[in-house]
């Protein structure tokens, strides 16, 4: 919201923040319309449209500001998505906190990055208390998504960093953007004032019942300069000294239990993330009678098992053998083999649909169903479908092309 420096001259007495004037967004020039910055040189552009934010998060470098968001003027902001689309420019990254913080501003913006860069791919943070119908509409005329920061799904937990979750609100919004098939994603933090592990995982278990397309998992940070550094000691938090400022432990979290979240973390990154699994995920845990949060804990020991290395990279065709390995064993175990060759071929099919959609890759894969049975919609009661429909093994080839995804 401002310019921030630090106090003291020598390192060691670098602790301190303190805010100076304001950056007024109409006096400031564009980094992209001087020539400062040429964003065709980075695969993509990194996009103030606003500064500001209406919201008070303590763990936020924004709850130290003017609470009010200020706007770049339209005129500027249209100069520069022209650039980008002289400069044909993939992917912008949107850096409000709070895109949707004004909706008629938000609408007016989506209808003129339609109209100037149709091409272009961008990513947005936005708040679910202000998602409507329309909205969620508008988010589809633009190739997008949405990252929103649900943070915790346990009211009392947020309400310590300054936050409200409203259920039925948040719920009745997300389904919004699942009714008109908006790509979003949930942040998740653990290690918040108030909550322990068990709340952690029940806030994976709601996340997930909404069909998030990512979910990404962080420990919290004492940041200084923020509400929460100054209170962090008031909730018996102990965090690191240098960046990243993570939590070591609080009175209910302990460092066993913060390992033990970080550890399950990478499994839901894993297998539900990077293994692109909303699609089926649901209809699985449905036949399983089991919670989201211990079907990855269950995942989390099968990678142990394995020895796969926490900071190892993975591609999405070992992540997808992994899946596919792993949930056979649990259906074998839960006597449900009757189920393997239906939930293999949707880990199967949708992976190779995600790839051709996200990386423009050509898959050829063996199924044992028809494609058209299995990308119907009764294929995701697959109680239902194993038991009302006959195998029929087939050879497909998922290509990307400028409609998205097809098969032949």
């Amino acid at each position: 919201n401002g310019v921030y420096c630090l106090n003291g001259k020598k390192e060691t007495e670098q602790k301190l923040f303190t805010r100076t004037i304001p950056a007024i967004p109409e006096k400031l020039s564009s980094p992209y319309l001087d020539g400062t910055l040429d964003p065709s040189k980075y695969g993509g552009a990194l996009w103030e449209l606003a500064r500001g934010c209406p919201f008070k998060c303590s763990y936020c470098y924004e709850s130290r500001g003017e609470k009010k968001v200020t706007y770049f003027p339209i005129e500027r902001l249209e100069k520069e998505l022209e650039l980008f689309a002289k400069k044909d420019i993939p992917q912008v990254f949107v850096l409000d906190p709070t895109y949707n913080a004004g909706k008629e501003r938000a609408l007016k913006m989506l209808k003129m990055i339609q109209k100037k860069t149709p091409d272009t791919f961008y990513y947005f943070e936005a708040r679910a208390e202000f998602i409507d119908r329309e909205l969620a509409c508008a988010f589809t005329k633009v190739k997008c998504a949405l990252q929103i920061g649900l943070q915790s799904a346990d009211p009392l937990v947020l309400r310590n960093v300054n936050r409200t979750l409203d259920k039925k609100k948040f719920c009745r919004n997300i389904g919004y953007l699942n009714e008109q098939g908006v790509i979003f994603g949930f942040d998740l933090i653990y290690g918040l004032p108030g909550d322990t592990l068990k709340g952690f995982k029940n806030s994976i278990d709601f996340a997930v019942s909404l069909y998030p397309n990512n979910i990404e998992l962080f420990c919290l940070s004492v940041l200084p300069g923020t509400d929460l550094y100054e209170k962090a000691k008031s909730f018996g938090l102990e965090w690191k000294n240098e960046p990243p400022y993570t939590v070591i432990r609080t009175p209910e979290f302990s460092e066993i239990d913060l390992k033990k979240a970080a550890s399950l973390s990478r499994a839901v990154n894993i297998f539900y993330t990077q293994g692109r699994a909303v699609s089926w995920f649901n209809s699985l845990i449905y036949v399983l009678k089991i919670k989201p949060s211990a079907f990855f804990e269950k995942f989390e020991k099968y990678l142990m098992e394995k020895n796969i290395e926490e900071n190892e990279c993975f591609n999405a065709d070992r992540i997808r053998i992994w899946q596919k390995d792993f949930v056979k064993k649990l259906l074998l175990e839960k006597k449900l083999n009757r189920l393997v060759l239906c939930v293999v071929d949707l880990i199967e099919i949708y992976g190779a649909l995600s790839d051709a959609d996200g990386e423009g890759k050509s898959t050829v894969i063996k199924l044992n169903y028809w494609p058209e049975d299995l990308l119907s919609e009764y294929a995701l009661d697959i109680n239902f479908f194993a038991a009302k429909v006959k195998p029929h093994a087939c050879k497909i080839k998922i290509k990307p092309s400028k409609d998205g995804a097809v098969w032949e």
